[in-house]
């Protein structure tokens, strides 16, 4: 890994991938606009099929039928069992710990705000539940058991969020974005602090939230995202070979971008607003809140704008100790037994019934996950 220096952190903020870029330029160099437009619509639902696609997208989404030949399998296979078992507790982790700390980079987060997609002012929240849904399937299509064999979802959801990528950049650069001061839309240091949130930073909320893996779990983990990131386009001169890389880089990362920005507040609220909106009554409303407040740093929390609400801080405090006690049950009971289970996957559960039901009552989103998940995590949608 390159030395992770303020003047190599500015260097990759003019770099991008170059692969989609390519892809998405021939696109809207043979195709009308309501053909790009039909692409790009199809790949944000997730019901695009290759053969569908115009002939550039279609040789892009067939080039490299499978993983690359030096592919750990095993350490995938670890990793896809991490999720299997803890995904609930994963996806919250996401929410409340993940996000907010991309929000908090302020460079990287101008991009969300600029093209609305984690923004939302309809009562309904139907362009952040789409946003929502486009990162929960990608990461069950790839966390998924088989998700990265040929004839699994995940290669494909990554060569669809890589178009995607490109074709924002496209759009905003095409939009007079301001280079100078946020460096190149979607680049190479916001893609590898994107790719360190599914990685490093959820084993880091899984861990304060009292599940405990094993090293070689962990290890697994970080080698199964920096792959993915090789696959989306990231330079491997910038992809953690091991947990201590993933955290160095997580570090610098932030270090050199959290700050507070309009965009940050403005879409953390939204995050939090959301979830509220998923919950009836009244009485869990401050939770996800809390649990940002208690998952993110001091400095990430001040740069987003989370400072807590007293009247419910004991009720909070309350509520993550009980989360964190049944979480250590789960990791220490060798039957794990379905009363655990549940108590411990009460919030989760929640959280993520609630979002694939509005996914497919609001939306009418196609949103896929596997039979053996919903019977694992116990989800009744």
């Amino acid at each position: 890994m390159i030395e992770l220096s303020t003047e190599n952190l500015e260097r990759l903020r003019g770099q991008t991938d170059e692969v989609g870029d390519r892809v998405v330029a021939a696109i809207f160099e043979h195709h009308d606009l309501d053909s790009v437009n039909e692409v790009f619509r199809s790949l944000l639902t997730n019901s695009a099929s290759p053969d569908a696609l115009p002939p550039e997208a279609k040789e892009y989404f067939r080039g490299g039928e499978g993983l690359p030949a030096d592919a750990d399998r095993e350490r995938i296979a670890r990793a896809q069992e991490v999720f299997t078992k803890y995904g609930p507790t994963l996806f919250m982790t996401l929410f409340c710990k993940s996000l907010p700390e991309c929000y908090s980079c302020w460079r990287g987060a101008e991009v969300l705000f600029r093209t609305g997609r984690m923004i939302d002012d309809a009562p309904d929240f139907r362009n952040y539940s789409r946003r929502l849904m486009e990162t929960a399937q990608f990461v069950l299509d790839v966390l998924v058991e088989g998700g990265l064999e040929t004839d699994g979802r995940g290669l494909a959801s990554i060569r669809k969020v890589r178009l995607i990528h490109a074709s924002i950049r496209r759009y905003l650069l095409a939009q007079g974005w301001d280079r100078a001061t946020y460096g190149l839309p979607i680049n190479q240091e916001d893609e590898a602090g994107t790719l360190m949130s599914f990685s490093i930073t959820v084993l880091q909320g899984l861990e304060a939230l009292g599940v405990r893996l094993e090293i070689d779990e962990k290890e697994a983990f970080v080698y199964t995202w920096a792959l993915v990131g090789r696959l989306l386009g990231i330079s491997a001169d910038i992809l953690p070979a091991t947990v201590a890389e993933a955290g160095t880089l997580q570090d610098a990362i932030l270090r050199h971008q959290v700050g507070p920005s309009e965009a940050g507040r403005v879409l953390t609220r939204s995050a939090i607003d959301y979830r509220a909106y998923l919950s009836p009554g009244t009485l869990f409303d401050t939770y996800p809140e809390a649990l940002m407040r208690y998952l993110v740093s001091p400095s990430t929390a001040a740069a987003i704008g989370i400072t807590g609400d007293p009247e419910h801080e004991e009720l909070d405090r309350s509520l993550l100790d009980v989360y964190r006690f049944f979480n250590r049950e789960i990791g220490d009971a060798e039957d794990h037994s379905s009363l655990v289970r549940g108590a411990s996957g009460l919030f989760e559960r929640h959280l993520l019934e609630g979002i694939f039901r509005h996914f497919a009552h609001v939306k009418k989103i196609h949103f896929y996950i596997p039979p053996s998940l919903r019977g694992a995590w116990r989800l009744e949608t």
